[in-house]
């Protein structure tokens, strides 16, 4: 059989939210024109041929690829010692994550609490924030200091041999308060992996193999979605003041228009305010009405 069977390059590359079609093109077709040695001399017009794309193309691309990391490029002159020949090969030696070493031993990890060893309360999770955001924190976008990886990482449901690297490219492509609403989402996913698992009758550990990768998660903009995915048990405690803001389709704010047996007003935001009690009424179906003769009947 003549001609290249095979082309090689990086994995991590197809879970990178900066990669487009054009890209991993270019980089597939450089990895079958190499030499021994890795380097491909393949003009950039012959490589615009092979990938359907102009030659411009092919050079704004392979500049992208070097920009990223993907791609070593290196010039040589012709033995007429005329313009120079570019060369190109793929880097297949990827940075190493660093690797997990244990926290050293400190007087706040043994117990003893110092002001200089005090930090502040993670501004998504806990029930002093300020008492003017009376919206529910799985759809609030303000925040503090960006959330680190770790958390997200110790939180989401990894599939087998998940990419950690991937997970954490895709977070860099985030705002420091969309971290936050990621940080949320990945609470209320592992919930739902449970939950899910719990309907189907299998081991949640049974489940991870179908659990899309982290990166992959985060990149497609799938973490979204598990801001509102209906719950049993919602890990995301409401405000400190017991409400919770809810768009106008979120199961439960439509629940709850059911148990009024009315239409609720919305504002201009396409959102209303609810009483975390109220919710809950609504999700086991109780009528306030019913619930006051109940109580009146026990007196």
């Amino acid at each position: 059989m003549s001609g290249p069977r095979y082309s090689i390059f990086p994995a991590d590359c197809l879970t990178d939210p900066r990669f487009k079609d054009v890209h991993l093109r270019v980089l597939a077709q450089i990895g079958t024109h190499t030499d021994n040695k890795g380097w491909c001399t393949v003009n950039q017009r012959k490589l615009g041929e092979a990938c359907g794309k102009t030659r411009e193309t092919i050079n704004r691309a392979i500049r992208d690829l070097c920009e990223m990391g993907y791609l070593s490029k290196r010039d040589q002159l012709t033995k007429a010692q005329g313009r120079t020949i570019s060369q190109y090969r793929v880097l297949m030696d990827r940075p190493d994550e660093p690797p997990d070493v244990a926290d050293p031993v400190t007087p706040a990890s043994q117990g003893v609490v110092t002001p200089e060893h005090h930090s502040p309360c993670d501004v998504a999770t806990s029930q002093h924030n300020d008492l003017s955001s009376n919206d529910h924190p799985s759809l609030r976008s303000d925040s503090g200091a960006r959330v680190c990886d770790d958390d997200l990482w110790d939180e989401y449901p990894h599939r087998p041999m998940d990419n950690r690297l991937a997970g954490t490219k895709a977070m860099a492509a985030l705002s420091d308060a969309e971290t936050h609403r990621l940080l949320i989402a990945t609470k209320r996913m592992h919930q739902w992996h449970i939950e899910d698992s719990e309907a189907r009758g299998v081991d949640p550990k049974a489940q991870l193999e179908f659990r899309m990768g982290m990166g992959r998660w985060i990149a497609s903009g799938a973490w979204v979605d598990a801001l509102t995915v209906p719950l049993k048990s919602d890990p995301v405690p409401p405000a400190a003041n017991g409400l919770v803001v809810l768009a106008s389709d979120h199961p439960d704010f439509i629940a709850v228009q059911r148990l009024r047996g009315k239409p609720v007003m919305v504002g201009n935001s396409g959102k209303a305010t609810f009483r975390i009690e109220e919710i809950e009424q609504a999700r086991q179906g109780i009528s306030p009405l019913c619930k006051s003769n109940n109580q009146l009947k026990r007196a």
